[in-house]
């Protein structure tokens, strides 16, 4: 009988011991999550949110906001709703918002992961009733409208004229859901951007008030959100944003085509079937930690792409595919010769890191420091060898 009450006593102290450890656990995880905003803006790194704007279980809007505490400078990049790609979770190609899920955020927060090669901490979903009422409780947005084309009075060139508006939230449920005359000059893409810009504009205006940091304007607005941020994470969050310099901003949005597939209907296709999107976050990511105000957008490098073998039109196919990187391409011609073995890659202003990035696309690991061409524009010469096989350099 005692040995029996002695068994049970070890298996109930066993057993406390293990809710004490499961609850300590438990907490440790609630803690560090509490100030994973905190430690980001401590250790001056990129906070990243995954922005969604929906009705029910369709998607109107999706775009990765990044800001960098330490600069104060700031991102969106535009992803379709429709962006055609490889869905690992399925085993095949889909479309983007099929992974839109308002209480769920990891699957698609996973996939553009992958797309972008960006880490998103953090996600914000606003249904459409919700915005109306978050654009009523700032007090309205404003946007910026494209209106009408004129003439230069001096020298006849067109010029296109914008208009501010304040917005209140019943307009923007209108201006982002709808397709009223009064917007048809501004392009949906466009649109969705103006709206997410504007509600963190509005964001940055109010921080001298102290609007939001009032508890009843916070819970009012943490309401309104279904988000990964806690109660306090999501104060911090508005806190730094309220610091954000707004004319660095840098607008992107995915380069790609529309096209038609048989069964989804419209899609959007990215350029270089998305493997671009990640370069292009790089360079994103090199403006948000920087201390230079020039975005991505400002810096052109211009590329001469030579053919160095016999194969016809080399050059012009390598060209096509620089172009897709939104690289200014110069006309192409003919190398000195054309028995190059291998694929070279020439800096012309000893810009190194320059050259390897345009290097990354085809894969081409082949660069080399060389002297300006006074009888070129070029930053970057590319000299094609026979590994060039079209798309990439073979090994």
């Amino acid at each position: 009988m005692r040995r029996n009450e002695r068994s049970m006593m070890s298996i109930l102290l066993l057993g406390l011991i293990g809710i004490i450890l499961a609850g300590a656990f438990v907490a440790g995880l609630f803690i560090f999550r509490q100030d994973s905003v905190e430690d980001l803006v401590a250790k001056n790194s990129v906070i990243s949110t995954l922005l969604t704007i929906g009705e029910n279980k369709q998607a109107n809007t999706i775009e990765l906001f990044l800001y960098h505490p330490g600069t104060k400078k700031g991102s969106l990049l535009f992803l379709p709703e429709n962006l055609w790609s490889k869905i690992d979770s399925f085993g095949r190609y889909d479309k983007l918002d099929v992974l839109y899920d308002p209480g769920n955020a990891k699957p698609l927060i996973q996939h553009v992961e992958k797309l972008t090669g960006v880490r998103i901490g953090f996600a914000i979903n606003i249904s459409r009733d919700n915005l109306v009422k978050i654009v009523d409780l700032l007090g309205g947005i404003s946007l910026y409208l494209p209106e009408t084309l004129s003439q230069d009075a001096g020298t006849d060139m067109p010029v296109f004229n914008t208009k501010q508006a304040l917005f209140d939230g019943e307009m923007v449920n209108e201006f982002l859901f709808g397709k009223p005359e009064a917007f048809v000059s501004a392009q949906v893409p466009d649109r969705k951007q103006m709206v997410i810009y504007a509600l963190f504009a509005k964001i940055v205006a109010l921080k001298e008030s102290e609007y939001l940091k009032r508890d009843q304007a916070f819970d009012a607005f943490r309401r309104g959100l279904s988000t990964t941020f806690s109660d306090s994470e999501l104060q911090t969050f508005i806190s730094e944003i309220s610091n954000m310099k707004m004319e660095s901003v840098y607008l992107d949005s995915v380069h790609g085509r529309i096209t038609a597939n048989p069964e989804k209907g419209e899609i959007f296709a990215p350029n270089d079937q998305g493997d671009y999107l990640k370069l292009t976050m790089e360079k994103t990511m090199a403006y948000l930690t920087g201390t230079e105000a020039i975005r991505p957008e400002d810096l052109v490098v211009e590329l001469e792409v030579l053919n160095g073998t016999k194969v016809n039109l080399l050059a012009s196919t390598a060209a096509r595919k620089f172009k897709q990187y939104q690289y200014e391409v110069l006309p192409v011609g003919n190398a000195d010769r054309q028995d190059y073995p291998k694929t070279v890659i020439i800096a012309r202003h000893n810009n190194l890191e320059t050259a390897r990035e345009a290097g990354n696309i085809i894969h081409c690991t082949n660069i080399q420091a060389g002297t300006e061409d006074p009888f070129s524009k070029a930053d970057i010469t590319i000299i094609l060898g026979y590994d060039f096989d079209g798309e990439y350099c073979k090994k």
